[in-house]
């Protein structure tokens, strides 16, 4: 293992692999921050007989990628370069090691542990809201825009992209509100019944029509 582990090498933060594959966790971490959410109070909650069809096949495929690439990510990071105080590279792969554990090892693990492939689909709303852990990477994407140049360029960029994240999530836990309300809605009038059984009408709609919905409700 010793010997294997000295073949692998040691990545310098602002080289072309290291930079691009920084990227593309970044892309991963954000399109985790939209999926997660819409999967745990969208997709969870349609009927068993549901067919999301080729879009929901490609969007969980994407969502099993990312668990392999932050698995992999974790690796790296134990064989990257970090700048200590005075701009000074550390490239000995103890003080590497030694810093990142210390450092943003425990929520980098944490976030990266694949839920879904240990507790299956036994339970899926239990599965759903704890693959939310994942969410503690965003931090990683924050980072990220704070290491560019133009950062202070970014700041509005940053707020409306923090503004519009939220409202994502408020809309999707305001569905599964809605949702979870029907079941007790039987016996009400119509004008008093959950929202989302308004738009649940003849063939139902879209699934990303009922997320478009509960932005405007």
């Amino acid at each position: 293992c010793g010997k294997f582990w000295a073949r692998v090498p040691v990545f310098d933060p602002d080289g072309f692999f290291k930079s691009n594959w920084d990227w593309l966790v970044v892309f991963l971490v954000l399109y985790i921050a939209i999926y997660t959410p819409f999967e745990a109070c969208f997709i969870h909650t349609k009927p068993p007989d549901w067919d999301g069809g080729k879009s929901l096949i490609a969007m969980k495929t994407l969502g099993y990628f990312s668990d392999c690439v932050f698995i992999m990510d974790i690796l790296f990071n134990f064989n990257t370069e970090f700048v200590k105080a005075g701009a000074v590279k550390v490239s000995g792969r103890r003080e590497i090691a030694v810093n990142y554990f210390y450092g943003f090892f425990p929520v980098d693990l944490i976030s990266s542990i694949p839920i879904d492939w240990f507790m299956g689909s036994s339970n899926v709303s239990a599965v759903s809201m704890a693959k939310c852990i994942r969410l503690l990477r965003l931090g990683r994407l924050m980072r990220k825009l704070d290491q560019l140049q133009a950062a202070n360029a970014l700041r509005v960029v940053k707020l409306m992209f923090a503004f519009m994240l939220v409202c994502h999530w408020v809309a999707c836990g305001w569905y599964y509100i809605g949702v979870h309300e029907e079941g007790s809605n039987d016996d009400v009038d119509e004008e008093y019944r959950s929202w989302t059984s308004t738009i649940k009408h003849g063939n139902g709609i879209a699934l990303f029509s009922d997320n478009l919905a509960a932005w405007y409700q």
